[in-house]
């Protein structure tokens, strides 16, 4: 791993790692735990596509080895019981969208280890003088581990005497190592600039932090069993929503309008979202305006409820639909069996 003000001299017959200075520095070796092809596309039709079905795995993944029994155990905090024990304050700083997952950690930390925990944008952490000290612990996320206002941040903080912990997705990043410990997320290298499996990911080292935190400082609740159970079930409970990103089961696209028509038309492109909202946005009817809009099966019946409060119940394997009474607003669906 290369460090801080650290650069290398790549030779066909060596490999130097120096100071900005010249002075030849030892660099400590890692294994990387992914290879090339984690980053290809993979037959996917775009890296954010590939991504978000990743997310099963970027979560089974990140809790593997971190529960024993009915316990979270994070082997990587071995040793730091005191230090969780005598805090009385965290701080999560981040940005973009690892401050989106602190703010879900700060509800599973709180709720956990029943210490206060602040949530605060790292880019301006350190300019507006925070108050820290020896029992203040404050948590950086990063995925890639070299978000600069981060490191940044961190770095304010060790100055000011809190103790640090890093939540990254990258082995031997600069974050990791500032930090006094580090909780990896392991979901695999992230190409799409939308977060998908990185932030899932991200959420999940929280929650299991916070659990590991609660058990450390004996605040966990009885039912502590059985959200860590919850949280085992994740991987699956992700895997049986994603089954739907195929839309095999979802043929047609019911609309909604003002007038109280609805139309079912079949979605014929294996892409069926973006056909459906193209057919949505497309609308169009004399004197008359889209409210709503639900995907569905042939085999589902479908409830259709304007804002008004008039409703209508009907199979999708009707083709012709009762209308649903005129309706001044939007509409919400919802499907059952």
């Amino acid at each position: 791993a290369i460090g801080q003000d650290q650069m290398v001299t790549i030779t066909p017959s060596s490999v130097e790692v120096t100071d900005f200075d010249g002075n030849p520095v030892e660099a400590q070796p890692f294994d990387v735990s992914w290879d090339a092809a984690a980053a290809e596309k993979g037959g996917w039709p775009s890296f954010m596509a590939k991504e978000v079905a990743e997310q099963p795995d970027a979560v089974a993944n990140t809790i593997r080895g971190r529960v024993q029994g009915d316990q979270v155990v994070i082997p990587e905090l071995d040793g730091l019981d005191e230090l969780f024990i005598g805090i009385d304050r965290v701080i999560i700083t981040a940005c973009g969208t690892a401050s989106y997952a602190a703010l879900v950690g700060k509800y599973a930390i709180e709720q956990w280890a029943r210490v206060p925990v602040d949530v605060e944008l790292a880019h301006e952490f350190r300019y507006r003088d925070p108050v820290i000290g020896d029992k203040t612990l404050v948590i950086s996320i990063s995925q890639s581990g070299e978000t600069m206002d981060t490191l940044m941040a961190v770095k304010y903080a060790r100055e000011r005497g809190a103790r640090t912990l890093s939540v990254c997705n990258t082995q031997g990043a600069t974050i990791p190592r500032e930090s006094d410990a580090v909780v990896y997320t392991h979901a695999g290298p992230e190409v799409a600039v939308a977060s998908t499996k990185a932030f899932s990911a991200q959420i999940t080292a929280l929650l299991l932090l916070g659990l590991h935190m609660g058990r450390v400082r004996s605040s966990l609740s009885a039912s502590a069993a059985a959200d860590v159970a919850e949280l085992q079930a994740l991987p699956e409970k992700i895997a049986q929503v994603l089954t739907i990103d195929s839309y095999e089961d979802a043929p047609y696209l019911l609309l909604a309008t003002k007038n109280g028509l609805v139309k079912k038309t079949a979605l014929t492109s294996y892409d069926s979202p973006r056909q459906a909202g193209v057919i949505a946005i497309n609308f169009r009817e004399e004197g008359d305006e889209l409210i709503g809009a639900q995907l569905c099966s042939s085999e589902d019946d479908v409830l259709l409820i304007s804002r008004k409060g008039q409703a209508i119940r009907f199979q999708a394997s009707d083709d012709q639909l009762r209308p649903m009474g005129r309706a001044t607003s939007g509409v919400t669906g919802m499907k059952f069996r």
